[in-house]
């Protein structure tokens, strides 16, 4: 059985293709996804707790803890999970060295409770163990890795140098960095001081930087914060530099080969082999996925779903909508609208139908377009409020419990709508996501209603239906549009909830968003505006 691991970071390789942690972290996760375990990347600012309560069976490991919110430490703490220590997180100023002995005061401590509630604190070195453990004490268990992790690829190049005589030119190399803690003024001062010749390299990428520093005969390093391995400092040992550092780098407390570069290379690729195995280690033993029990009471929301040629996204679909934090008290209604066979999408319900009695699916003979569909839903739902939920858009999963939670508490109000993020991207999750694009649903108010902020995921009072009728379904994309219209020309009000809680995904097959139908929907919602002109007078 495949065992979900959440991994939690601050940002991931895509984001910082050169950062020592982003690269270790991403060859972590490859090794565990090669075990068969299926790995999901979460950056920290996309946590919230019902992340915690969809995957309870899940296995945690986090990296980076800057941007969890107060209600994802909760759920973070609930949770089985370890930390990957990388760089001082626990320190304000992730700079141990500033104090005497690296003993930092109380005062700059933080997330000391997510430290100390973890089942192990993974760190790179014994230096790095110690200085933490000096610091937080009282943590159940921290190992000491005892390395970092390189590619193959970077690898490869590594012993394709070593085995070549590449002559040097007597001078030291220095990092050329803006960083002050990688100490390039007191790298360059000791050159001087001791007249030595140096150079300032940089390079676009870890392989050029280490093709440079095989030409040099030394490598200067002083770092001002302790370094809790150093990639650099172990590359440059496989680059045969004779390196002038100071007692900051944790690789040096380790049982390396430093003299034998062709040594080096051989404990280097161990390491990541190591490394992959502690964590295999800790991860718990595989158990059946417990589901959370549904009540038998009338359902508070029903969820509405047309299904037309969603063979690409009907798997996430299910598996995201079903983890929403309050589908046990919602009913999923999906109406099937593809003409002749949908064996594939009806399966896939088939087998989700059989963990969840809330349920329902119709199969249509003919397809009456996605209004049609959702008034066949709707017509078929016992929910006072009603949401629709498109196939190939996400949402977190406390979207519909936050969104009824707002509109019972301002039952002024006829309809609730949220902030959600745009992706191009298909089959991305809410917490997956790299976008950072927020569609600006704008407030609500007559005037607004020509952008429609309502959106693609509102939640509405099914006494809008008993009042106003249903969608038009002779409409083919502005239907949600015209009837919002109508409800407001009879007195229906709006409201927003600042949050962003969806993910949309902007399908270029969509029937609003491809090419092809662009003209035909402009000439559509224009149709729509001509007829409630007056509103907006």
């Amino acid at each position: 059985m495949t065992q979900d691991i959440i991994f939690i970071a601050d940002v991931f390789v895509d984001r910082v293709p050169q950062g020592g942690a982003e690269i270790v972290n991403n060859l972590l996760i490859e090794d565990l996804r090669s075990q068969g375990h299926n790995v999901l990347e979460v950056e920290t600012f996309r946590v919230d707790k019902s992340l915690f309560t969809a995957y309870h069976d899940a296995f945690f490991i986090v990296s980076g803890m800057l941007g969890l919110r107060s209600d994802a430490v909760e759920g973070l703490l609930a949770s089985t999970y370890v930390v990957y220590e990388h760089d001082h997180k626990y320190e304000v100023d992730r700079n141990p060295a500033l104090y005497s002995d690296f003993k930092v005061p109380e005062n700059r401590l933080r997330y000391t409770e997510i430290y100390e509630n973890a089942q192990a604190i993974v760190c790179q070195s014994s230096f790095h163990q110690e200085i933490l453990q000096k610091n937080i004490p009282s943590c159940k268990k921290v190992i000491n890795a005892g390395g970092s992790m390189w590619s193959t690829q970077f690898l490869d190049v590594v012993e394709k140098a070593i085995q070549t005589d590449i002559p040097k030119n007597q001078k030291a190399a220095i990092i050329k960095s803006t960083n002050e803690i990688k100490g390039q003024p007191q790298a360059e001062e000791y050159c001087k001081q001791n007249n030595i010749d140096y150079d300032l390299i940089e390079a676009p990428n870890p392989q050029a930087l280490f093709e440079k520093l095989s030409h040099y005969e030394y490598f200067i390093f002083f770092p001002s914060t302790p370094e809790t391995f150093s990639r650099i400092f172990m590359e440059a040992k496989l680059a045969k530099c004779k390196v002038i550092t100071n007692s900051l780098v944790g690789a040096t407390y380790e049982n390396y080969t430093f003299n034998d570069a062709n040594q080096l290379l051989k404990e280097i690729k161990e390491s990541r082999l190591r490394i992959c195995s502690l964590f295999m280690d800790m991860i718990p033993s595989l158990q059946a996925p417990s589901s959370k029990p549904l009540t038998s009471s009338k359902p508070l929301v029903s969820i509405i779903t047309s299904v037309y040629q969603g063979e690409k996204y009907i798997d996430g679909f299910m598996e995201e909508i079903t983890k929403q934090s309050f589908f046990d008290r919602c009913e999923l209604i999906l109406v099937d609208c593809n003409c002749g066979n949908s064996p594939y999408e009806k399966e896939t319900i088939k087998k989700f139908q059989e963990t969840y009695p809330n349920i329902h699916y119709y199969k249509l003979d003919e397809d009456p377009g996605v209004y049609g569909a959702w008034n066949y839903a709707i017509n078929h739902s016992e929910g006072e409020y009603i949401t629709n939920a498109n196939l190939d858009d996400r949402r977190c999963y406390s979207m519909i419990e936050q969104c009824y939670n707002f509109a019972t508490a301002n039952s002024e109000k006829d309809l609730v709508y949220a902030c959600f993020l745009v992706t191009d991207k298909p089959n991305e999750t809410f917490y997956t996501t790299r976008s950072q694009q927020v569609y600006n649903t704008l407030d609500f108010s007559i005037k607004n209603m020509q952008h429609c902020p309502p959106g693609c995921m509102p939640l509405w009072r099914r006494s809008l239906h008993q009042k106003n009728g249903m969608f038009d379904d002779s409409l083919t994309s502005a239907g949600d549009l015209e009837f919002w219209l109508r409800c407001i020309k009879n007195k229906s009000e709006f409201v927003r909830l600042n949050a962003v809680l969806g993910l949309y995904y902007f399908n270029p097959d969509g029937l609003s968003t491809s090419p092809q139908n662009h003209h035909r929907k402009i000439k559509e919602e224009q149709k729509v505006f001509d007829e409630y002109k007056d509103l907006f007078r």
